[in-house]
């Protein structure tokens, strides 16, 4: 794909997003934040860089900053995927978690089986960022937003910048 094909791609896909499902993770996110629960942030790749990015920006914020974890422990995760399975890598430190936190879990196919498991086994809230026909986890998500794309890249991108629409909502 060529530049211009590229920008047009990831404009058409900013364009076509919900923004009423925008709406209701800013809120969420919000929420969490005013009760003193936790944002927890998952993903595979890209989608962890992005979790990670977004979990640092919503713990800076300066006036009213969100309780964030990001589950990126690399010591962790190979230990739980060696020691039992890899599925398990997000679900097994979520046990943690609480009824009132949030999970936002960031597939672009929406089909990571560890992603999956974290979700089915979440006792919170779940919310999904999915790309291409949402897969799996499209139905197993208290709250989705939805990129239909089917480019990796122009998914991540908007991921990206879905993430920062909530950071520039609670400033």
């Amino acid at each position: 794909m060529n530049p211009k094909d590229y920008i047009i791609g990831l404009c058409r896909a900013l364009q076509d997003l919900d923004k009423t499902q925008i709406g209701a993770l800013i809120e969420r996110v919000r929420l969490a934040r005013d009760e003193g629960a936790t944002v927890w942030l998952i993903g595979n790749g890209g989608s962890m860089a992005t979790a990670i990015h977004f979990a640092a920006d919503l713990s800076k914020t300066p006036d009213h900053p969100v309780q964030t974890v990001a589950l990126d422990n690399p010591a962790l995760m190979t230990a739980i995927g060696n020691d039992w399975d890899y599925k398990r890598v997000f679900s097994h430190p979520l046990r943690w978690a609480r009824e009132k936190d949030v999970l936002i879990a960031i597939s672009g196919s929406g089909n990571s089986q560890n992603v999956l498991d974290a979700a089915q086994n979440f006792r919170g809230t779940v919310v999904a960022l999915v790309g291409f026909d949402g897969g799996d986890l499209l139905g197993m998500a208290d709250m989705v937003v939805h990129v239909h794309n089917s480019n990796y890249g122009i998914v991540e991108d908007a991921h990206c910048a879905i993430l920062h629409m909530v950071v520039e909502a609670l400033k």
